[in-house]
């Protein structure tokens, strides 16, 4: 299989990427760290992984994330090919304390990115689009405030995903959604 993967230098994009090279799979990284901003090079991901089966939409960047889902949706949706989206569970939350502002806004993103898969999936299409909405996950970008109460690691989400990859052929599989926390 030939796998795309944004974010792929860190978390879970480089739990997936170090995961799918090991099994045997050609696999492209794209991140800031190789160039492939997603706000400035969307455009060129998705030329560079027309020819490809599965793409990992990982790096968060505001509501860019949901640009390249739209952006690659209209080039896949006639093919037979799988774009798994990485959200969060913070978009199941309510506050129950006082506003601060990084969370407030990566909510939003996510709550846009999950809007965007599930308009997608109800489109008839031969691309599957999934949706994986993790609690906290031990990362680098964890805040440290939360790493301590985080319950998730990097090996469950390449597990719930590679479920997604395995079983493409005979379920649709739309959301997974893990039990986690937040600060």
């Amino acid at each position: 299989m030939k796998i795309a993967i944004t974010g792929h230098t860190k978390g879970i994009g480089k739990g997936l990427y170090d995961f799918y090279k090991k099994k045997g799979h050609i696999v492209c990284g794209f991140s800031r760290s190789n160039g492939f901003d997603i706000e400035k090079k969307s455009d060129e991901i998705i030329k560079k992984t027309k020819d490809y089966d599965i793409f990992f939409n990982n790096a968060y960047n505001g509501f860019y994330q949901v640009k390249l889902l739209f952006n690659l949706w209209e080039q896949w949706y006639n093919k037979e090919k799988l774009i798994i989206n990485i959200s969060s569970i913070i978009c199941q939350t309510s506050y129950p304390y006082k506003y601060h502002k990084f969370f407030s806004k990566y909510k939003i993103h996510k709550l846009s990115l999950n809007k965007a898969v599930k308009e997608l999936q109800q489109t008839p299409s031969k691309c599957q689009v999934s949706l994986i909405s993790p609690g906290s996950v031990k990362t680098d970008f964890t805040p440290k405030i939360s790493r301590d109460k985080s319950i998730l690691n990097i090996n469950e989400i390449i597990e719930v995903a590679n479920l997604i990859v395995i079983k493409r052929k005979k379920f649709r599989i739309h959301n997974i959604t893990y039990k986690g926390c937040y600060i």
